[in-house]
């Protein structure tokens, strides 16, 4: 500590430690979250109020099993962090105030577990992702928030049981990030733009289908979408009805209204374009005179239905397709 002092005068101060200021370094360090169920394990916060830094190694968030509230989440999380880095902090507006203005805040290789528990919510349901925070914080403004070589798996469960979902790696830059716990304690987020870029991700689509992308590359501001390497193709060899394989090269969403998908989980595009896709269906229904019947039973719906709730596009466009 610099220039330490203790006396009547210094004590009605907002100085930290009657400090000017102060290096701590802290261990095993473990913080219950705002929604009471997630925890939050630090292996060693390392605080220098001179550099207005704080770094932040081996963070680890779980949700506690044995919480009152755990079977109140439909989702939860598991998140381990090598390393947090957070750049100027106003060390005595955060302590007494209760808020933290950073300008920058990076995650490097972030691993991230969700479990979404079957028939309450849907993978893709964001609205449901809500973010607690430490109880000691009223709110959380970012300048910037830079997640990298992150890793993700999803997962669907059912009591005790849970099976994979999805798994991607991700990219992401956040400017202008807010979040703050209202008087229910419920935490939200708002960001003036979302940057995100998702490699090597796969699921399956229904129950014989695989579904990959190579990478998808998303901007909120713009409203955009871009996906190069989308392939669906079935993966069981025995006779499982109706199947289809896709491959696109590229396909482009604009006009993507993601405050309806944050609020009610409908994914509405102004236009789709896939650019020469191949598409290939096989069909096992009978032929009826000169038609053929596969149209009662080739339900697309079914395919997306654990995804999302609405899927909705003004326009699509599909140039050059080998059908």
């Amino acid at each position: 500590m610099e220039n330490f002092r203790l006396n009547e005068n210094e004590v009605k101060k907002q100085r930290i430690f009657f400090s000017d200021n102060f290096n701590i370094s802290l261990k095993d360090q473990v913080f219950m979250l705002s929604d009471s169920v997630h925890i939050l394990q630090a292996g060693q916060i390392n605080i220098s109020s001179k550099e207005s830094l704080v770094d932040i190694k081996d963070a680890f968030l779980y949700p506690d099993m044995k919480s009152k509230n755990y079977n109140r989440l439909s989702t939860t999380f598991q998140i381990s962090v090598p390393t947090l880095h957070l750049h100027n902090i106003n060390f005595e507006e955060a302590y007494f105030s209760k808020e933290i203005s950073l300008e920058k805040l990076e995650v490097d290789a972030p691993k991230f577990r969700i479990f979404t528990r079957s028939g309450i919510a849907k993978s893709l349901d964001l609205n449901k992702f809500q973010i607690p925070l430490p109880p000691v914080l009223n709110s959380l403004e970012l300048r910037e928030l830079e997640l990298k070589n992150g890793q993700v798996i999803t997962y669907e469960t059912s009591g005790e049981k849970q099976k994979v979902k999805s798994n991607f790696n991700i990219d992401m830059i956040l400017p202008g990030v807010s979040i703050k716990t209202d008087k229910n304690k419920q935490v939200k987020l708002s960001t003036s733009n979302l940057i995100a870029k998702i490699s090597r991700f796969e699921t399956l689509l229904g129950t014989y289908h695989k579904f990959s992308i190579q990478q998808l590359d998303f901007n909120k501001k713009q409203k955009t979408l871009v996906v190069s390497g989308l392939n669906i193709e079935p993966f069981a060899q025995k006779n499982i009805g109706n199947k289809f394989a896709v491959a696109a090269p590229q396909i482009t969403f604009s006009g993507f209204d993601v405050q309806q998908a944050l609020d009610k989980n409908f994914f509405i595009f102004d236009e789709i374009t896939l650019s020469n896709p191949k598409i290939a269906i096989e069909i096992t229904d009978s032929i009826k005179g000169d038609k053929l019947e596969f149209t009662k039973n080739l339900d697309l719906y079914s395919f997306i239905e654990p995804y999302t709730d609405k899927l909705e596009i003004n326009r699509l466009n599909l140039n050059n397709v080998d059908l």
